[in-house]
């Protein structure tokens, strides 16, 4: 087998037992497929509610389909792109990139 095959090993669970667990590759798989890029419109309500304090999964209901863990993570992403920080000088940063949507958080 060439480097580009991963051997994976799964127990086999005895005849009337529960189904075996999916090998951990395969899940992984799984979960790639059902990755679903995150759109701007997304973006801008995420911004905006931890902008406003909610917490994570407060904003997660917010966004159908996005889960409390996937709206962290997103979050971290957009603070390390547009740096800012929960600190005074990265709410600037976070109402100047508001504002250059169209959305004043400072009136």
């Amino acid at each position: 087998l060439g480097d580009s095959h991963r051997c994976v090993i799964v127990e086999l669970a005895p005849v009337g037992a529960a189904e075996p667990e999916v090998a951990t590759a395969e899940r992984e798989m799984e979960a790639a497929q059902r990755h679903v890029a995150w759109r701007p419109d997304e973006d801008l309500v995420l911004l905006l509610m931890f902008r406003n304090g909610a917490g994570w999964s407060r904003i997660a209901e917010a966004l159908p389909g996005r889960a409390g863990k996937e709206v962290l993570s997103r979050m971290s992403q957009l603070q390390v792109k547009h740096g800012f920080s929960a600190s005074d000088e990265g709410r600037l940063v976070l109402d100047s990139l508001l504002l250059a949507c169209g959305i004043d958080e400072t009136a």
